[in-house]
């Protein structure tokens, strides 16, 4: 089963201007503009293998820029120079460049511990649909919601 998400964003810092601290900051940084996701749910290991493409302009210059993703595996990347994972975020770095756009896909591997939920029937799952945790099985915006 393959499942296709696509999300578009009006401009982040109209939906995060209330947020304080380092999500603020990075606001102030680039435009989240749009995401294409394909996830595949694998109900025996109750992981999710995905592959995301994200599109955004940058507000500023900058060497990095975060996805919030809870305990992922990145497999491949493309559209970027490098890439790190830690335990609760994705970095995507490069010599990113004021009113310049970038399109970049990850390959992305999620053992979701909450948000998304396989039920006992093989066929059957859901998610909360809170986009605030939506980070647990699917790397975002920390103001995509």
């Amino acid at each position: 089963m393959v499942i296709r998400i696509y999300f578009f964003w009006i401009p982040v810092i109209f939906l995060c201007s209330n947020l304080p601290g380092l999500y603020a900051q990075q606001t102030e940084i680039v435009d989240f503009q749009q995401f294409d996701v394909t996830i595949v749910p694998h109900w025996h290991s109750k992981e999710i293998e995905g592959k995301a493409t994200y599109t955004f302009r940058m507000l500023k210059d900058a060497d990095s820029v975060f996805l919030d993703a809870h305990t992922m595996t990145v497999s491949d990347f493309e559209g970027i120079r490098n890439l790190t994972v830690s335990e609760n975020k994705i970095w995507l770095k490069d010599s990113f460049k004021k009113n310049s756009e970038y399109v970049v896909t990850l390959s992305y591997r999620a053992k979701p511990k909450q948000t998304f939920y396989f039920m006992t029937d093989e066929n059957e799952m859901w998610t909360q649909g809170q986009g605030k945790y939506t980070s647990h099985w699917l790397p975002h915006s920390s103001c995509s919601f």
